[in-house]
């Protein structure tokens, strides 16, 4: 088997373990560490043209093949995450990797359930502000 699918079918298992036994953001701190690691083997070992390659490849299986789990994970998927103030640099590192997607559809994503954040959690505040209007508690 070629080199480049070989590293795919190595990454691939690697990926369905991490996403198994982990969260978002530990699974993408894994991914970004093994990018890492394969590209310095890549400049110690192969050819400079293998690394753009090898590079792609990775960020298909480990990023955008689970890019809908790393959004949509209940409880460490992008949503739980923008609600906690301590997490921006796991945001930061998913929008890292997503931009890294051929063809836009990681951000995409990524966009997309920031929008859906925001606009839910707009009408929560709208809600609760008319609720407490209505119940004469306004503040």
């Amino acid at each position: 088997m070629p080199f480049l699918e070989a590293s795919e079918v190595e990454f691939e298992a690697r990926a369905q373990e991490w996403q198994a036994s982990s969260t978002v953001p530990v699974y993408l701190t894994r991914v970004e560490q093994a990018i890492r690691e394969e590209e310095e083997r890549c400049v110690s070992f192969l050819n400079a043209s293998s690394r753009p390659k090898l590079r792609a490849r990775l960020i298909k299986v480990l990023v955008q093949v689970r890019m809908p789990w790393c959004v949509d994970e209940a409880g460490t998927g992008l949503p739980d995450l923008l609600r906690q103030a301590d997490k921006l640099e796991d945001i930061a590192t998913m929008h890292r990797l997503a931009v890294e997607v051929e063809s836009g559809i990681g951000s995409a994503a990524m966009g997309q359930a920031v929008h859906e954040y925001a606009k839910r959690e707009g009408h929560r505040y709208i809600e609760d502000r008319r609720m407490a209007i209505q119940g004469g508690g306004a503040d």
